[in-house]
């Protein structure tokens, strides 16, 4: 059985932010794409929150 292709041009892009909003609490969210050919592209994003005790 033959392996699958491996793809030898790829990009990815990733844009993200933070917002402290107390002494305790910060929330925190990224986006993010991954192009392998006109024709695949994957898009993800993350959203977190850190609280401090």
């Amino acid at each position: 059985m033959a392996a699958a292709p491996v793809k030898s041009d790829w990009a990815t892009a990733c844009v993200g932010t933070s917002y402290k909003i107390s002494e305790r609490v910060m929330v925190r969210g990224s986006a993010s794409a991954m192009a392998f050919d006109s024709q695949t592209v994957s898009y993800g994003g993350e959203v977190g929150v850190s609280v401090s005790f």
